[in-house]
């Protein structure tokens, strides 16, 4: 026949002290929860003064991508009045104008309009690549601006 056996045990402990301490949890898991709203209120605010500053820059991206697409067009119809250049020589110009803006760290926003003035007094599109090539080089030995 099983005998069943019983374990008493008995515990002690500080009743004031354990409510004490649970109040201090309880405290600061609710400071903690605080903490992360306000952390959660500021990452949305510097995420949406990203999106601005991100709008902002590419409304200005397009509106200078517009004002050099204007400025090419603007060349192209210098050229094609004042010369009989080809499509492909006008096409020609503004790759020789991209690479020289490369090549010395001159705008092409400076040079468009330096080439269309030599165009227009040449009225030949290669003196006036000559005369830019001069004038560019004047302008680095003197210090003075290329217009």
């Amino acid at each position: 026949m099983a005998q069943s056996r019983t374990l008493k045990l008995a515990l002690l402990a500080d009743i004031a002290n354990f409510s004490t301490n649970m109040g201090k949890a309880g405290k600061e898991s609710q400071s903690l929860g605080d903490q992360f709203e306000a952390f959660g209120k500021k990452a949305a605010l510097a995420f949406a003064a990203a999106g601005a500053a991100i709008c902002a820059y590419a409304k200005v991206a397009i509106e200078n991508a517009a004002a050099d697409e204007k400025a090419q067009r603007n060349l192209a119809l210098t050229i094609e009045n004042t010369t009989s250049a080809t499509a492909k020589q006008i096409a020609g110009v503004e790759d020789y104008i991209s690479k020289v803006s490369l090549q010395i760290g001159v705008t092409d926003d400076e040079l468009r309009p330096a080439f269309g003035r030599l165009v227009r007094s040449t009225k030949d599109v290669e003196d006036a690549q000559r005369l830019l090539n001069l004038a560019l080089d004047i302008s680095a030995a003197t210090g003075k601006p290329l217009q």
